[in-house]
This record gives C-alpha cells, structure tokens and sequence, in this order.
C-alpha cells in the first residue's frame, strides 16, 4: 500500500496568516485580505458578507484565529461531496457569460415573458454555455483558481449529472474531460497514486462521481455500461438519488424495497473497478444492506445525524447506521445544506458543528470527514456555513477544543486512507462487454 502524507505548503509561497488577516481591524475579527486573489467586486463583497457572519459568531480569539488558519491551510483538505462546478448551470460565472445572460434577460421581458419562463430559459442557456466557458473563460478560471486557493482545498468531487439520462451524462462526462484537460494546475484523480501526485505536484485533485447510476440498467448491458463510465473518469457512484431505482430505495420515499439484486450486482462491480459506492439519498434499509453486501468500506459523501435533527426528506441518518458503516470501514460527510442541519433556512456554525460533534462520537474520529453539497452561491443570503469560509471552520473546530490530529482527520486525511484502500486496484477481464 502506498503511504499517503497529510501536511503540505504554505499558503501562496508566504504567510497564512498575512493573507487571511487584515491588519486595519481588530485581529480578532477581521476578514481576509481578498485583494490578492483578483477577485471581481461582486465576488469580493459577497466573500466578505459571508466571513463576517461566521466570525460574528465564533468570535475567536487572536491565539484561536491563527491558529486555526495556519493549521487549515498546512492540512490536507478535502470536500467529499462539492467543487466549484463546471457544468452545472449555478455559482461562479464571468462577465463574458454573465453580459449574454442578462441580454436573453431583457429580450424575453421586453416580449412580455412570466418571471418564471424568463429563469427557466436563462438557466437553459447558462447550462448550454457552461462547458465552454469552464474550459476557455480566462476570467472564470482565474475567478475559480482564486476560490480554490482561498478555501484550501487539495481535493473535490464533482457529480457529473447521473441522474439524467444515459446520453446526458455522456455529454456531461465530454465536458468534463474538455474543461480539465484544459486546466494545466488540476488533476483528475483514476487512482490512488493521483492522490499522491497531485499532492506534490501541488495540484487540486479531482475525483468524478455520479449521483445515481440507474440509468445505466438497461436489460443485458448494466454493467456493461459501467466499466464505461469506469473508463471515462468516474470514481464515486451513488445507487440511488431523487428516485427509487432498479438497484434500490431512495430515502425520499415511503416504500423502502432496500437493495435489489441489480443493487448488489452494481456494489460487486465497483468493488472491483475500485468505484467507491456512495450511499447519499438511498434509504435507510438499501444503506444497510449494501453495507453489508459491500466487500469493501463504503461512504455516505453528504448527510448529516437524524439525532440532532430528523429533516423532512430523511436525508439524515441515524446512530445504527452510522455504527454500522465504521465498523465496516466506512466514511461519512457532514454537509451544510441548507434546511438539512436544523429549522433554519441557513445554517450557522453550531448548527453543523452539532451533527458533527455527534457523527464523531457514534461513528469514532476515524471515520467522519466533510461533504457539503455545495459551492460559491452568490445568490444566496451570507451565512456562517458559505462554502467559501472552509478555513474559518477549521477555526470552529478549534474553538470548540478538537485536538490539531482530529481536525486533520476530519478535513481530510481520513478520505485519503480509505481512498487508498478502496481505489487501489487494478481490474481484470472483459471490458464492456460479455462476461460470459
């Protein structure tokens, strides 16, 4: 097995704490100094809203406000379920793409259109124009790099839309490759040895995942199919996303079938591939049972602790889920969703510090990590769990007495242990086709 180190540089070749603390307010309260990044306006200000409500609340001290900072940005840091997406139609934009947006905008109201056809058509436009500009903009890309940089992050997991149909999500899959193969400081992670190169290479790791493979099961081409998109670059599947599937149960639905015998054949399959199975939005009896069925550990990238707070559609999971997905090797991501941590429509930093908190206990240190679902919103309200306020975080954590070894775990080197375990493989046999 290869080893995998969790400590790296300093941030931008200097000072952590010269980037991340302006010194013209107080120390223990002051925001980022952004100016470095080459933000626009718009981005800058809204970055800036959003620290300011979560320092607002942690009100650290100087001691904890260093410390914090400098221990996240020389940790390996990594979101199990979230990037700044290049495909989907929603977060960072450039001026180029934006100015086309808001002249579709003004024509279809000038034509008398409902507020509600002049989003939809605007999102259909930005989705269709999405992929060329993530892969061309140099605006969008310097935009991206800088909220990279400021968060930290070493690693991401990108869905690549597979809960759409087989031939979307070949397209998805096309743009995908286009776009990173058009970025020189990223690195799409296939194996266990790309986690390692990327990280000495100083690159961010990208890892490609599918929100549901069960479009894939068609009748004698299911896995087929899968060793498809194996080869095309997906790493991470979940069984199962808004609906039920033929491979098992989603939680947002009453009638829990649990794992169907498609669903155990998939798990089978991608133990082999060294496809990590990912159990986010499939029920609660299919979770278990594919726990069960897997031969190796399995995540749950994005969920939260039905303990703390049982949402409405069941995305939280309980303490005998939890238990039993450690005891087998498993990983679980805490997200910050909003309306998934508490009855706020925005969640602060308790709010997910307490499932957390929670996860920690039932599952033990070794086996929680972050997913958050998300990425830059602009268009949402300023709130302590923006994405962009990762470091500030890690500050929480420290804040609230978590050892630096568990922090580190908690960013992310637990993801890098159990990646290592489950992506190191070297599959055999027919490719796409007959196993017979």
């Amino acid at each position: 097995m290869m080893s995998l180190s969790v400590s790296r540089r300093t941030f931008l070749g200097g000072s952590v704490l010269g980037a991340a603390i302006a010194p013209a307010v107080p120390a223990e309260t002051a925001p980022p100094d952004l100016a470095q990044y080459g933000f626009p306006k718009d981005v800058r200000d809204r970055i800036e809203a959003g620290r300011a409500t979560i320092l607002k609340e942690l009100q650290p001290t100087r001691a904890q406000l260093e410390h914090g900072l400098q221990l996240h940005y020389d940790s390996y840091v990594a979101d199990l379920m979230g990037c700044v997406w290049t495909s989907a139609p929603i977060g960072a934009r450039g001026q180029r793409l934006q100015k086309e947006l808001d002249q579709l905008q003004q024509k279809l109201s000038n034509h008398k259109k409902s507020g509600r056809e002049i989003a939809h058509q605007v999102r259909r436009r930005w989705r269709r124009l999405k992929t060329f500009e993530s892969a061309f903009d140099p605006e969008w890309k310097r935009i991206v790099r800088g909220l990279y940089q400021l968060t930290g992050l070493d690693l991401v997991v990108e869905d690549n839309a597979g809960h759409y149909t087989l031939n979307q999500s070949l397209r998805f899959m096309a743009g995908s490759q286009l776009v990173y193969s058009n970025w020189n400081d990223t690195i799409r992670i296939s194996r266990a040895s790309d986690l390692i190169r990327a990280q000495r290479q100083k690159k961010l790791g990208v890892v490609s995942q599918l929100q549901g493979v069960h479009h894939l099961w068609v009748p004698e081409q299911s896995l087929d199919n899968l060793d498809l998109f194996y080869g095309l670059g997906i790493r991470i599947a979940q069984l199962t996303h808004r609906h039920s599937t033929a491979l098992g149960s989603t939680c947002e639905h009453l009638d829990d079938g649990g794992l169907t015998l498609a669903g155990r054949e998939a798990i089978h399959r991608m133990n082999e591939l060294g496809v990590i199975v990912d159990l986010a939005h499939a029920s609660r009896r299919t979770s278990l049972e594919a726990i069960e069925s897997s031969n190796e550990p399995v995540i749950n990238s994005h969920t939260a602790c039905e303990q703390i707070y049982d949402d409405a559609d069941n995305r939280n999971i309980d303490d005998e889920y939890l238990r039993l997905l450690a005891d087998k090797g498993g990983l679980v991501g805490v997200y910050v969703w909003p309306r998934r941590l508490s009855e706020q429509v925005y969640p602060n930093f308790d709010d997910w510090y307490r499932h957390l908190e929670h996860a920690v206990r039932v599952a033990g240190i070794d086996h929680v990590g972050i997913g958050t679902d998300v990425t830059y919103l602009p268009n949402y309200t300023p709130h302590p769990m923006d994405w962009t306020n990762w470091p500030y975080w890690t500050v929480g954590l420290v804040c609230r007495g978590f050892s630096d070894g568990d922090i580190r775990k908690i960013l992310g080197s637990n993801f890098l242990r159990f990646a290592e375990k489950v992506m190191d493989k070297a599959p055999w046999g027919a490719f796409g086709g007959s196993r017979a």
